[in-house]
């Protein structure tokens, strides 16, 4: 009996050393999606989706092993210690952080996917983001899904949205001369020159010179390759894949993995401007993606994420499958500016919430 027993045991811990080892070698996939471009293998795409469980299924084992004091506990922590610089874009612990009182000279920025203007149950929610912004009072707003027609017209949206002199609009899809879908920046300060990025019906950006004090920065505005997950697909991944509606995770996968080619070959043609912008740039938007995948690290190269620099707790900031999701960014030049606060409050106007961030000049060296 004991010898069965014994076996048992050796068995059962067997199962579990494979089941960690099997989690570790997952954690790899996470960081290489965050690596590897889309459109050479789209192959790692889906563990970027799933990271923050592959987080927590590694820490879990780390501190299931460091517990029965057992050497393969190290296994999942140092494969977790390596990638501290993926963690940190969805995670913050603010030990030591705390907000500074806003002072004059910083620039206050917001950037909200508005979702048409309509709140997820489909009705009009333009006077109610419109009251947020002015009691948010940011000297900039980049909006996405920017939205207006024969009855919602843009004088309207300009008139409820008054305190901004300076306004772009790029309409990626037009339905009047002065009608349509698409991306704008309302701000305080002088918008001196901008310029529109195509990339569909559907998606684009923009960036706009803007003269702050006496110094110019450009601002990208990007509303990128939308995931084209249907609410039936939705519904059928909340319902653990009992409903009968026509979708299936063979399907999901393909349009995830579709659509995340074209958001990369999307943030080339941002990040090439960038680094062509002759003055220090801000990028905002929303990237449809998420921290880990390739598309966050092309479009991040050579910029700091407000999210890492001033970002306190878990970031999420789409609504649907279960607000696990970030994908809305605000991201800076650290040789011009200092983020020094972060918000992305949860509100029902959109099915996005708002990013809001202050910067700093940075420090001369």
């Amino acid at each position: 009996m004991r010898r069965i027993t014994l076996i048992s045991r050796l068995m059962w811990e067997a199962l579990l050393y494979t089941v960690t080892i099997a989690s570790a070698l997952v954690l790899v996939f996470v960081y290489a999606a965050a690596m590897v471009d889309p459109t050479d293998t789209a192959w790692f795409v889906p563990f970027a989706l799933a990271a923050p469980v592959i987080f927590v299924v590694n820490l879990f084992w780390t501190l299931f092993w460091t517990i029965r004091w057992k050497s393969i506990a190290l296994v999942p922590l140092l494969l977790l210690l390596a990638g501290i610089p993926v963690i940190a874009r969805h995670v913050q612990i603010p030990l030591f952080q705390h907000y500074a009182q806003e002072q004059r000279s910083d620039l206050k920025l917001m950037s909200y996917n508005v979702h048409t203007f309509h709140n997820p149950s489909w009705h009009w929610s333009a006077d109610s983001i419109a009251r947020f912004i002015k009691m948010t009072s940011p000297d900039i707003v980049a909006l996405q899904e920017y939205y207006s027609t024969s009855t919602k017209t843009a004088d309207s949206l300009r008139h409820i949205m008054s305190g901004y002199p300076h306004i772009s609009i790029h309409y990626i899809r037009k339905e009047s001369p002065d009608a349509g879908f698409g991306l704008a920046i309302f701000s305080r300060h002088k918008i001196v020159d901008t310029h529109k990025i195509p990339f569909n019906d559907k998606n684009g950006a923009m960036y706009a010179d803007l003269l702050i004090d006496r110094d110019t920065i450009r601002l990208f505005n990007c509303h990128l390759q939308t995931t084209n997950i249907t609410d039936n697909d939705i519904s059928f991944v909340k319902s653990g894949a009992r409903s009968h509606h026509e979708a299936s995770f063979g399907n999901i996968l393909a349009k995830i993995k579709d659509n995340s080619v074209k958001r990369a070959r999307q943030a080339g043609v941002i990040a090439d401007l960038i680094s062509e912008s002759p003055y220090p740039v801000v990028v905002c938007g929303d990237f449809n993606d998420v921290p880990a995948s390739y598309t966050y690290t092309r479009m991040s190269k050579g910029l700091k994420d407000c999210f890492k620099r001033a970002g306190r707790g878990y970031a999420h900031s789409f609504h649907d499958f279960f607000e696990v999701f970030n994908v809305d960014y605000i991201m800076y030049d650290p040789q011009r500016f200092k983020c020094v606060y972060y918000n992305s409050p949860s509100l029902s106007f959109s099915d996005h919430n708002p990013v809001i961030v202050r910067l700093k000049a940075a420090e001369k060296k």
